[in-house]
C-alpha cells in the first residue's frame, strides 16, 4: 500500500515569522539560485515546530518551576480488526484544525459520516481512553458500498489513499470550505508538433500522485517539467487527424490550504504488481509549489502516514 503526506500551506497561524512585516499569502517566485536561501530562513522556525511536536509526543512530566504535572488529551483508536488503515486516516486528519473545526458541529452535517466524524473527533478530544470508532466503520463502509464497491470488507486491507479519496469525497457535501481545504487544480496542456495545435484540460483532484525520485521536491518539479510525447508514447491529434509527437505542459492553477501528496510505490507491469523502494528524502523543512507561473506557495509538512 503507498504512503502519503500531508503538507500545510505557510499562509496559517501556524506559521510563526522572524519578520512580522512579512507575507506569507504567495510570494514571488524566485529564481533557482535564490530558492535555498528561503528554506534556511525558515530552518530555525521549524525546528521550533519540531521540537514542539515531538516534545507534545513525549509521555507527561513534572513541570520543575511550577511542580504541575502537564497533562495530554490525544488517546488513540481501538483496531477493530484490521482497521489500522482507517484509524491512521482519521488520525492525520484529526490533527489539522482547519479541517476538525469545520465539522464542529454535528447538527450542520448533512452527510452520516461527516456526522460520526463529529462526534468522534469530539470524543477524541476529551476521552481518558482509546476510542471506539466501530460508528464511523459502520457508516464508511456504507458510503463505500454506495459508490459502486458492493463487495467491500471494512476489515480486511485497503489502500489508505484511496480509503481517505472516498471520505474527503464525502464530507465536502457538508462544507464548501471542506471542499476547497485540499482542491488541487492543474491544467494539462498538449500541443501537437506539427500543426501545433493544443488540447487544454483541466483536472481537480483531493490527492496529488507522484513518483518517487530522490526527494518529494523533486518529484513535484518532474510532475510539473514539460514532457514529449513519441512512439509508443505519442499522441492522437484530432486536427492531424493521426498519432503525432507532442509537447505535455502540467499547470497548478490552485491548490487548497492543505496539499496531500501520495507516493505512487506501486506499479503493474504485464500484470505483476512491483514495488519501488527507493528512499527518498520527504523532510524538507518547505516544499515549493509553484501556481500560474509567476507565484510560488510553501508548504511545510503537517503529517505522514506510511503502510507497507
Amino acid at each position: 500500500m503507498d504512503c502519503f503526506y500531508i503538507w500545510l500551506s505557510r499562509d496559517t497561524k501556524d506559521w510563526s515569522l522572524e519578520n512580522e512585516s512579512s507575507s506569507f499569502v504567495a510570494t514571488e517566485k524566485p529564481p533557482s539560485t535564490k530558492r535555498r536561501p528561503l528554506l534556511k530562513n525558515l530552518t530555525r522556525n521549524s525546528q521550533k515546530q519540531d521540537s514542539a511536536t515531538e516534545s507534545s509526543a513525549k509521555p507527561p512530566q513534572q513541570d520543575k518551576e511550577n511542580s504541575k504535572p502537564i497533562r495530554y488529551h490525544n488517546k488513540g483508536l481501538l483496531n477493530k480488526g484490521n482497521t489500522c488503515y482507517v484509524n491512521a486516516i482519521l488520525q492525520c486528519l484529526n490533527v489539522l484544525p482547519q479541517f476538525w473545526t469545520a465539522l464542529a458541529s454535528v447538527s450542520t452535517c448533512k452527510s452520516t459520516l461527516g456526522s460520526s466524524c463529529s462526534k468522534l473527533f469530539q470524543q477524541l478530544s476529551s476521552a481518558k481512553v482509546s476510542v471506539d470508532p466501530s460508528p464511523f466503520l459502520r457508516d464508511l463502509k456504507t458510503t463505500i458500498t454506495k459508490a459502486g464497491r458492493k463487495n467491500f470488507d471494512i476489515f480486511s486491507q485497503q489502500d489508505a489513499p484511496e480509503i481517505l479519496e472516498y471520505i474527503l469525497a464525502e464530507l465536502s457535501v457538508d462544507s464548501v470550505f471542506l471542499n476547497n481545504l485540499f482542491q488541487i487544480r492543474v491544467q494539462v496542456s498538449v500541443t501537437c508538433n506539427i500543426c501545433h495545435q493544443s488540447q487544454i484540460t483541466e483536472e481537480t483532484m483531493p490527492i496529488l500522485q507522484l513518483s518517487p525520485v530522490s526527494s518529494i521536491q523533486r518529484s513535484l518539479d518532474n510532475f510539473l517539467e514539460t514532457e514529449e510525447l513519441s512512439k509508443q508514447n505519442s499522441y492522437f491529434c484530432l486536427s492531424c487527424n493521426s498519432e503525432q509527437s507532442a509537447t505535455l505542459e502540467r499547470e497548478v492553477l490552485s491548490c487548497g490550504q492543505y496539499m496531500i501528496i501520495q507516493l505512487k510505490r506501486f506499479l503493474v507491469d504485464n500484470g505483476r504488481v512491483t514495488k519501488n523502494d527507493l528512499v527518498v528524502n520527504c523532510h524538507p523543512n518547505s516544499l515549493f509549489v509553484p501556481v500560474r507561473a509567476d507565484v510560488e506557495v510553501v508548504y511545510r509538512r503537517a503529517f505522514r502516514l506510511n503502510q507497507s
